[in-house]
């Protein structure tokens, strides 16, 4: 097979499909293999609910959720658009943007689980939770006050409403939890690594599981997303219209849909899906190690 032929195998609507079809069939009823690394992380979520490693078998699954979603409603308009013309125009950049969360997606499912040991399980699985636990705390810090009217008492608050008593309480009792397994078990409690490393001597995340080349396309593809005039410019097909054949000069340009651009990041972002799937279904029946 070709390399055009294997990205538009890729890009296609059947295959994003199927693979979402596993991975949601998967998710709910999963095989676990005795004394693998998921019927561990199991068992330690038995005892806590927030243990670091049933965190690195629930972060994933959620991911690959995220991920497949996200293409199998690009393969569902792509099958509204079988093809672009003047009447049913294929969109030109609604697909990047879709796609772009699903890359975001998988590429972090496979960064936390592409080492299958319990050591960097736990590791990453501390890194995301910390991460998690700031992003949640932020969130509702926004929320809060417009339910919760808090009276101060010194430096500290006094929660009026008895839903954002427990709510912090359950967010502080995490956080000490996340910290005392840390420094335990001599964990790094630092965050993940960004996407895009600004960087040099700090490899971003996309760059650790697929290489430079995934980091290119995804800061290409946040030009669109964002809204950036160079991002439009790069992932769309520009056609100048020349009215006078003499002058040779075009008196207006059009913009369309770019075919085989989109067929390129949907192959990129359904392998990269497939790869964390398949890492992360090898939790199920590799054996627990330490890999120390």
């Amino acid at each position: 097979m070709s390399p055009e032929d294997l990205v538009k195998a890729l890009a296609s609507v059947p295959a994003i499909e199927n693979l979402a079809s596993q991975i949601f069939e998967f998710v709910k009823h999963p095989e676990t293999a005795k004394g693998s690394l998921a019927s561990e992380a199991i068992a330690q979520l038995l005892v806590d609910g927030y243990h670091p490693l049933g965190v690195a078998l629930q972060y994933p699954q959620t991911l690959l959720i995220n991920s497949a979603d996200h293409l199998l409603l690009v393969g569902k308009t792509r099958k509204a658009f079988p093809q672009t013309t003047p009447v049913t125009p294929l969109p030109m950049v609604g697909f990047l943007s879709l796609a772009r969360v699903a890359i975001e997606n998988s590429a972090t499912a496979l960064w936390m689980v592409s080492d299958p040991s319990i050591r960097s399980l736990e590791q990453r699985a501390v890194q995301a939770h910390l991460e998690e636990l700031d992003e949640y705390e932020r969130y509702l810090r926004f929320r809060h006050p417009t339910e919760c009217d808090d009276n101060r008492q010194g430096d500290d608050l006094v929660h009026t409403n008895p839903v954002w008593i427990e709510i912090f309480a359950d967010l502080d009792l995490r956080r000490r939890k996340l910290e005392a397994f840390a420094t335990a078990n001599d964990y790094r409690l630092s965050k993940p690594p960004t996407l895009v490393s600004s960087d040099p001597k700090q490899q971003g995340m996309l760059e650790q599981v697929f290489g430079k080349s995934l980091e290119i396309l995804y800061s290409q593809l946040s030009g669109t997303t964002h809204g950036y005039t160079w991002g439009f410019g790069l992932n769309t097909k520009r056609e100048e219209i020349t009215l006078d054949q003499l002058e040779g000069v075009s008196k207006s340009v059009n913009h369309s849909a770019d075919p085989a651009f989109q067929d390129k990041v949907l192959a990129v972002a359904t392998s990269l899906l497939e790869r964390a799937f398949n890492s992360y279904k090898s939790l199920f029946s590799l054996p627990a190690s330490t890999g120390q």
